[in-house]
């Protein structure tokens, strides 16, 4: 009798165990998307470096980064004289998940304000840090995809 619904147990767990993972995202950014998956050809410990590479290529400096959890997060690099842009970087397998910081100053001795960078800029325009995303996707070369992440 165990052995019955041991096999039955199996059988209903087998599809999700060993089915592909498909890749987060669409291929097409919406303008509410505030993520970019990037299918790279190295994995782990090179795609990590490979992604530090182009960062620091990009003159970003690092604010932490841990090769156990193959994680970076940048500091604040300026992309014009009125935003700032903070890159994090995620490596599980293959994938690699890029997201932005925005901080921007609209006038001297303004306190800064933080916002997650999205595709779609409040007047609906595409916005600074969202090109700045596309443009080390596209330096890391690969298939990329625009999804929508929960920000708490």
């Amino acid at each position: 009798m165990k052995s019955i619904l041991l096999a039955a147990a199996l059988a209903l767990t087998s599809p999700a165990v060993f089915a592909q993972a498909t890749p987060a995202g669409n291929l097409t950014a919406d303008k509410k998307d505030n993520t970019l998956v990037v299918e790279l050809p190295q994995e782990g410990v090179a795609a990590w470096q490979r992604v530090a590479q182009v960062l620091t290529d990009r003159g970003y400096p690092f604010a932490h980064s841990d090769i156990n959890l193959l994680a970076l997060t940048t500091a604040f690099n300026p992309l014009s004289s009125t935003s700032s842009l903070s890159v994090s970087a995620v490596v599980r397998g293959h994938q690699l998940t890029l997201r932005g910081r925005s901080e921007s100053v609209s006038v001297v001795g303004t306190p800064s304000q933080l916002t997650t960078v999205r595709r779609s800029t409040s007047l609906g325009g595409v916005s600074e840090g969202w090109q700045e995303l596309e443009a080390i996707a596209r330096e890391l070369g690969g298939t990329v995809r625009y999804s929508r992440l929960v920000v708490r």
